[in-house]
């Protein structure tokens, strides 16, 4: 047994394309003739070299031989398990095809040998949460969709493949690849062989789906309102950003800018995304690493417009305050849009001092309370809104920079009377420095001061004091604000959304 390369077409420009079989030599009366056992395909990837362990390998499962019992590959090593998984994939496809009907035996003659204390398994896949999720992919009609958009058959099965696997088994195209051909059953539900989809193909499957991507969302967001009969009066969006390890110089959107990931040392892109208030995706892009946060609202709302099922009444727009800049709360104002959101505003009123305040919640565990303000030149409401479990949390994130930060200037303080220390009065300025930055939560709460030598070269005491104005923050922990344009929703409405 081994695989032969057949050349099927010679490009005039370009590489030239080949077929691959598993062939065996058999003897007809007195010539010895090539038998194909199985037609590889075009998209055969392993090796040349590998071909005669990948034979003989299947050679063994053809015979019997178990898995444990192949020292062929280091199944410890990538490479090992790949061709150990190709060779009980073929192994099988060649039983299957060679496999003829076998007479059945009289009730006399039909005696077998089981061992009841032990199992072999071979070629173990799942299958229920594949049958979840492909039930739920037929009731929002998306193969039929794909077919409309031009999908053929198999470019179907790839992207359902590619779908359905970003849903359970979340990875890169090569991941999914892997699930697709070793893990999962979802070639027997679909009727179609994932063995035989090449990497590539779920390469270019996915820049397909991408390319339809505003037809897919739209198409999907009309499926999702007709199955739930969903309340879009009300849309969430945010923002967040992934980076890159590689330099990314292909990409005109992989951009240096703020990391929510902490890797602002890496080119960015950022995400956006718009969900009605049951949590179902209305739209998505993606943007330069680089695009400021509130700049993007005005572009993903107006690119709703006509492609999802809005309710007649424009929804209400709620956002946290990382987006809530000036501008974006006047467009929305200026094109009729109610909104709800978190205010930047920092001098924030605590509704405990306010004598019409209301508990708008009470589990034993935790307490809000809030008070209602009017802007007497706007008319927008502010609704300040105190936590206590929110309170303690930010308390003991303050007390814990406080101690750092202290702890820090101790240290630094201590070393200037010891020998091998840094005492450089231009030094020590610079740690110091360096240590607001990193304590930037509660540098502002305190005065430091460095004393030097009467040479200024070396530091030779380091005082500090907390300011007055740290304990009223302090009080203020637990305090935020949300506004509204909406002139007649209650409180607790307005919290409670």
């Amino acid at each position: 047994m081994y695989i032969r390369r057949t050349k099927t077409k010679t490009a005039d420009h370009g590489k030239d394309s080949y077929t691959y079989r598993i062939v065996e030599s058999v003897r007809v009366g007195t010539q010895v003739k090539q038998r194909t056992l199985l037609n590889l395909g075009k998209d055969f990837a392993i090796e040349p070299a590998q071909w005669p362990l990948l034979t003989a390998r299947i050679e063994q499962v053809l015979q019997g031989s178990a898995p444990h019992q192949a020292e062929l590959f280091d199944l410890a090593d990538d490479l090992g398990l790949r061709l150990e998984a190709a060779a009980v994939r073929y192994s099988t496809l060649i039983i299957d095809k060679l496999a003829k009907p076998v007479a059945i035996a009289t009730p006399e003659q039909d005696y077998h040998s089981v061992d009841i204390t032990h199992i072999e398994a071979a070629q173990a896949r799942s299958i229920g949460v594949e049958t979840l999720a492909l039930h739920a992919v037929m009731q929002l009609q998306l193969d039929q969709k794909l077919t409309a958009l031009g999908f053929n058959k198999i470019d179907t099965a790839a992207a359902l493949g590619s779908i359905i696997g970003r849903m359970i088994s979340p990875g890169s195209e090569l991941q999914t690849h892997d699930w697709l051909q070793s893990r999962t059953a979802l070639g027997e539900l679909l009727d179609h062989d994932y063995g035989a989809t090449s990497l590539t193909r779920l390469y270019t499957i996915s820049d397909t789906l991408l390319k339809h991507q505003s037809a897919l969302e739209a198409f999907l967001a009309v499926q999702e309102q007709t199955l739930f009969d969903l309340n879009r009066s009300i849309v969430l969006y945010d923002l967040t950003n992934t980076y890159f390890e590689g330099q990314c110089a292909q990409n005109p959107k992989a951009q240096f800018g703020r990391s929510k990931e902490k890797r602002s040392d890496c080119p960015l892109v950022t995400l956006g995304l718009v969900l009605d208030g049951n949590g179902f995706p209305l739209g998505s892009q993606v943007f330069p690493g680089n695009a400021s946060e509130p700049a993007t609202l005005a572009l993903m709302l107006d690119g709703l417009q006509g492609k999802n099922p809005l309710t007649s009444e424009k929804p209400v727009i709620i956002m946290d305050a990382g987006i809530a800049s000036a501008d974006n709360i006047a467009w929305l104002s200026e094109r009729g849009y109610f909104y709800l959101v978190v205010s930047r505003e920092r001098d924030v009123q605590d509704p405990g001092d306010q004598d019409n305040a209301v508990l708008v919640r009470d589990t034993g565990q935790s307490k809000v309370t809030v008070y209602r303000a009017i802007d007497a030149e706007t008319k927008e409401t502010r609704l300040y809104c105190y936590s206590d479990q929110k309170a303690q949390k930010e308390q003991a994130i303050r007390n814990r920079f406080h101690v750092r930060l202290e702890e820090a200037l101790d240290k630094l303080n201590a070393g200037l009377d010891k020998k091998g220390t840094i005492k450089s009065y231009a030094k020590i300025l610079e740690r110091i420095g360096r240590l607001r930055e990193k304590n930037s939560r509660v540098a502002q709460d305190y005065r430091i001061e460095v004393m030097a030598d009467d040479e200024k070269n070396n530091a030779i005491r380091i005082e500090w004091k907390r300011e007055l104005k740290s304990e009223q923050k302090d009080q203020h922990c637990g305090v935020y604000c949300l506004r509204t344009n909406i002139p007649d929703w209650s409180e607790e409405q307005l919290w409670t959304t």
